[in-house]
């Protein structure tokens, strides 16, 4: 039985190792494509593209391996069914459960070092990689001057050359443009007939020699007196060769602080997204307490009986009472009572419409106050979700191993097809249907519209009923898989398909 259980696992463990590495290969493909515009043109050196795809690769990690289970349990099985071995075993007397029971073993074993990835290793893959990012995204791209084209890659300063002709080093045609926060607009210009760039020794600037040219400046922002008629002098200077010192700091690749992004609820473990759920509830139920507060203090609800409200309160008959009822508990209906004489008696000599005027402001700022109250709740409740959404994550991701081992080896037990034609096909279809509706499910609770155990569980409830399905009918042997299933069915379609044919032909025949 060992020996045997030893051919089972070593059938499994090359398939799900060719679906782990192809699967992970695509998407890492994948997600660099979409970064491609952002890498390019900025003279990274290859470490920092080698750090890309290994933080990327990281964070893929927990999405390939379920797939990967997916399509090597399909293929595994497969390949047994197809050359007969499970028929042999079935027929030595050997369940289909006894002959998955290591490979159950081996899943519950993966299953636990997803969770363990995922709490561990994938928050800090994911804290790595989105500074990284942030860090690339921010450097800018390597001076690179086109003919004709303007290059504004510099601070405060545009460059524009007629040709760049890179074999000998040489510029021809080159204006330059400074401005500045400081000094706004074109305020200085230089024009010269060729020229040559290079870096420094430490690559820190580029110093740029420029022979037989004009240089224009604009006497304003070098604090000269005006002239009698209010303008100013534009300076105009000619020269043989000048030299200037371009700042190339903001092209280096700065490394930021990852505490920049360290309380994000990607980064953080489900002990530590506990603990931020917690403060920020806390902070949630404080914030409810004083919009309580000011309820309580600036609402006014006359109540015309209450006495008889306070009765119906006490015998609990909150249907009858409604809204009424709630506005009582929460205390915004008064004990007192108006006076019966008309309220502008009290008024005395204040004026009676400025008084209404102030109090239609009041009203209005009350109201403004609930509705921005109102978008402030529905804010926290949904970034307190996104915390939630990654604990569960955690485990589903975990726990949805489990479930697609037992929709794959009983789906290749009874399509008993191997290698990369249906096992890939039905593989793709499965997990398509997990990640849809694992998506939904997610985005249902980033806009509160489902609670966050049940959207980021509801593509195991999908699948769910698939895996009990499926291996329900691998045990039991069925066909509802194979092509001679239907045929039994379309048989007789068929058959009557063709007699009408051959009816037909020979009617025409005869007329």
């Amino acid at each position: 039985m060992k020996k045997l259980y030893k051919v089972i696992i070593g059938t499994y463990i090359g398939p799900f190792i060719l679906a782990f590495a192809t699967v992970l290969f695509l998407m890492v493909m994948q997600n660099f494509f979409l970064y491609l515009d952002d890498i390019m043109g900025k003279g990274l050196p290859w470490y920092i593209i080698a750090q890309f795809l290994i933080y990327s690769s990281a964070t893929i990690v927990p999405i390939v391996i379920p797939l990967a289970i997916l399509l090597g349990s399909i293929m595994s099985f497969g390949n047994l069914a197809e050359n007969f071995e499970l028929t042999a075993m079935k027929s030595s007397g050997i369940s289909l459960m006894k002959i998955m029971r290591p490979m159950i073993f081996l899943i519950l074993l993966t299953a636990a070092g997803e969770f363990i990835f995922l709490n561990n290793v994938w928050p800090v893959a994911n804290l790595k990689l989105r500074s990284l990012i942030w860090d690339i995204t921010r450097k800018k791209p390597t001076l690179n001057l086109k003919n004709d084209a303007f290059y504004n890659g510099l601070n405060g300063v545009s460059i524009r050359v007629r040709k760049n002709d890179t074999e000998n080093d040489r510029l021809e045609g080159v204006l330059i443009y400074f401005h500045s926060a400081e000094e706004p607009g074109n305020n200085k210009v230089i024009r010269a007939k060729w020229g040559s760039m290079m870096q420094s020794e430490d690559g820190r600037n580029m110093i740029l020699t420029l022979y037989d040219g004009y240089e224009y400046q604009d006497s304003q922002f070098k604090k000269l007196p005006k002239k009698a008629d209010n303008t100013f002098e534009l300076l105009r200077s000619d020269f043989k060769k000048l030299v200037l010192r371009i700042d190339l700091s903001n092209f280096d690749f700065n490394k930021t602080d990852d505490e920049l992004f360290s309380q994000y609820y990607e980064m953080l473990n489900i002990k530590q997204i506990q603990l931020m759920e917690d403060s920020l509830q806390v902070k949630y139920d404080s914030r409810k307490d004083e919009y309580k507060s000011y309820i309580n203090k600036f609402f006014y609800v006359r109540s015309p009986d209450r006495q008889n409200l306070d009765s119906l309160i006490i015998n609990d008959d909150y249907e009858e009472l409604g809204v009424k009822s709630k506005a009582v508990n929460q205390s915004l209906y008064s004990n007192e009572t108006l006076p019966d004489s008309s309220f502008y008696t009290y008024l005395q000599d204040e004026n009676p419409l400025r008084i209404i005027e102030a109090a239609k402001n009041l009203t209005r700022n009350n109201r403004n106050y609930v509705n921005r109250s109102e978008e402030e709740f529905l804010t926290r409740q949904r970034y307190i979700n996104r915390y939630k959404i990654e604990w569960h994550r955690k485990l589903m991701l975990s726990f949805a191993c489990i479930i697609l081992f037992f929709i794959g080896a009983p789906l290749g037990a009874i399509i008993r097809k191997g290698g990369l034609g249906f096992p890939v096909v039905f593989s793709i279809l499965f997990f398509l249907i997990f990640h849809i509706s694992s998506t939904a499910g997610e985005k249902m609770v980033k806009t509160d519209v489902a609670p966050p155990w049940l959207g980021m569980w509801l593509g195991i409830m999908v699948l769910t009923p698939f895996a009990i399905f499926l291996t329900y009918k691998a045990i039991n042997d069925s066909s509802v898989l194979e092509k001679d299933f239907y045929k039994q069915f379309l048989n007789p379609i068929i058959a009557l398909f063709k007699k009408r044919k051959k009816d037909n032909e020979s009617t025409s025949t005869l007329s």
